[in-house]
């Protein structure tokens, strides 16, 4: 994969539909409104037909499809709606498809960190971003070390996953995306809502020193 492919011409949609990647796991219109949240919520403004945004406009009341990447998204989603899937899907994206190089120095590592509402969650959301990556031979072979928790990259990045707690949304020792998943919580690009201010603060500092 060269870095061009890496970082700049594939979007999340493109991985979503090409069987080289992951267009095994979204076959089907069940996947429809999911296309326009990351359509939306990554501003590939040009992916958008009019059913896309009647979506769009049905779900957040809007009008104005949005020209910049959001830095933050909060949704509602019940049982069973896809949404650790998707964590999942954001997370190897932005592990892989995302170029951190000017916010690290030599020897420091970007983490994309994945909270979930709590440990089996996060075992189901591990389990399907290990799918994506060991599902697919070029993204396989950037793959340096994996523990039951982290896996370690070769473009200097570190994918890791958790229960949600202080320790890891409050980490100050992170550069990189976050995001989370869980029944009862909304997941987050770049950013964190919970009742615990600590691990917002965090999440939002985290967030903030990669860009």
């Amino acid at each position: 994969m060269t870095k061009s492919q890496n970082q700049t011409s594939v979007t999340i949609l493109d991985l979503m539909d090409d069987p080289r990647f992951f267009a095994r796991w979204f076959k089907g219109p069940t996947w429809n409104a999911w296309r326009v949240f990351l359509a939306a919520v990554f501003a590939l403004t040009d992916r958008i037909d009019a059913d896309g945004m009647a979506i769009y406009r049905a779900a957040t009341g809007r009008e104005i499809f949005p020209s910049a990447p959001v830095r933050r998204i909060d949704t509602c989603v019940g049982r069973r709606g896809g949404k650790s899937l998707i964590a999942a899907l954001i997370a190897v994206y932005l592990a892989f498809f995302r170029d951190y190089s000017k916010y690290l120095v030599p020897g420091e590592t970007a983490t994309v960190l994945c909270d979930a509402a709590d440990r089996p969650q996060a075992h189901v959301v591990f389990r399907y971003i290990k799918a994506f990556i060991f599902g697919t031979p070029v993204l396989k072979a950037m793959v340096i070390r994996e523990t039951r928790e982290v896996i370690e990259l070769s473009n200097s990045v570190t994918i890791e996953v958790h229960a949600a707690s202080s320790k890891t949304g409050g980490r100050s020792d992170l550069t990189g995306p976050f995001c989370t998943s869980g029944s009862e919580r909304e997941f987050t690009l770049e950013g964190s809502w919970y009742a615990d201010q600590e691990i917002q603060t965090g999440a939002d500092r985290n967030a903030a020193a990669a860009g």
